[in-house]
């Protein structure tokens, strides 16, 4: 598949238009590389990304390590932007992913970056190794 690098900064190539599946929002795809990606290396990031939801879902528990209820109420935070249901399915539901950075081409080390409903202000950033999400990063 062909990808079109509309940013190249030092060893990151990004494009800044990917549509993944049936989302409706494009998304910010970066990956890190000295040389512009090989066919393979996009490859391999496009056949992760086939299994979104489920890196979505595993998000969201890191992402609910962030996230209370009762203290973006507290904040003044609109009840309709806030999600009662504290579990990772129902966080899963509000996240919008915003981007995916892969950071290697064997597409083990990864972050998908999220905006949330309850919170303009910041991007909560999940890493990945090996499948497995590590930690949540909250960044504004």
């Amino acid at each position: 598949m062909k990808l079109k690098f509309n940013e190249q900064e030092d060893d990151w190539w990004t494009c800044t238009n990917y549509l993944i599946k049936e989302r409706n929002e494009p998304i910010r795809l970066t990956f890190t590389s000295v040389d512009k990606p090989s066919e393979r290396y996009i490859n391999k990031v496009i056949e992760k990304l086939k299994d979104i939801d489920q890196l979505v879902l595993q998000a969201a528990n890191e992402i609910l390590e962030n996230y209370s209820y009762e203290h973006y109420k507290s904040l003044g935070v609109p009840e309709e932007k806030l999600e009662k249901n504290e579990t990772p399915e129902a966080i899963c539901k509000r996240a919008t992913l915003v981007s995916a950075w892969f950071m290697s081409e064997d597409c083990d080390e990864f972050e998908l970056s999220f905006e949330l409903p309850w919170d303009e202000y910041h991007s909560y950033d999940v890493e990945f190794e090996n499948n497995k999400p590590l930690c949540c990063s909250v960044n504004g």
